[in-house]
């Protein structure tokens, strides 16, 4: 009974050359070939590629799962949207008899539309603001999954804050100006 060495077991080892030069890499590659071929006409080259193509080729897996998470991160704001229009839209149906009552007694409609979106950002405000808090604790946990950026930056926090309070001034404002623009009587009958 012959026993097969680990050694015939391994794959052969791969040998990489690595050049840098003023040619462009097709000539850099044809001169490695021919002074390969001179030193040992029957070594074979098993590929080649630039340093570029093989950073590509490593990092195509990384790439692809960044995509996806922000296709998913996409997803979800745009899920938060529609849950803050929904809210602030239900929160602004409810005082219409509110509304309806300071429009009789000559509340401008700028003042009524002002202080329904007020209103409305005070609590998304201190949502932000737990929000901020619940980021900066959990971000610890992701900073090893992140490159080129740390986990609390501010630049990054300001903007997603900035775009959450942004889509609910908007959502707040149309639902408010449709209410502060209706008759009294028809906010006032209304239950």
């Amino acid at each position: 009974m012959t026993s097969t060495s680990p050694y015939r077991q391994a794959a052969p080892p791969t040998n990489y050359l690595v050049l840098r030069g003023p040619a462009p890499p097709a000539e850099l590659l044809a001169l490695v070939r021919r002074t390969l071929k001179s030193i040992d006409p029957a070594q074979a080259i098993a590929g080649e590629a630039t340093l570029g193509q093989m950073i590509e080729r490593h990092t195509a897996r990384s790439r692809f799962n960044v995509w996806i998470l922000l296709l998913f991160a996409a997803g979800a704001l745009l899920l938060a949207a529609a849950g803050i229009h929904s809210v602030i839209r239900e929160s602004v149906a409810v005082r219409s008899r509110e509304i309806a009552i300071k429009n009789a007694l000559g509340a401008t409609r700028t003042r009524l539309v002002a202080e329904a979106i007020r209103g409305a950002l005070l609590v998304v405000a201190l949502g932000e603001l737990a929000g901020l808090a619940g980021a900066l604790y959990l971000g610890r946990g992701a900073a090893d999954l992140l490159y080129g950026v740390s986990a609390a930056d501010p630049g990054i926090l300001l903007a997603v804050a900035v775009l959450v309070f942004t889509i609910a001034a908007v959502a707040s404002f149309f639902p408010a100006w449709l209410a502060s623009g209706q008759d009294p009587r028809t906010g006032l009958q209304a239950e």
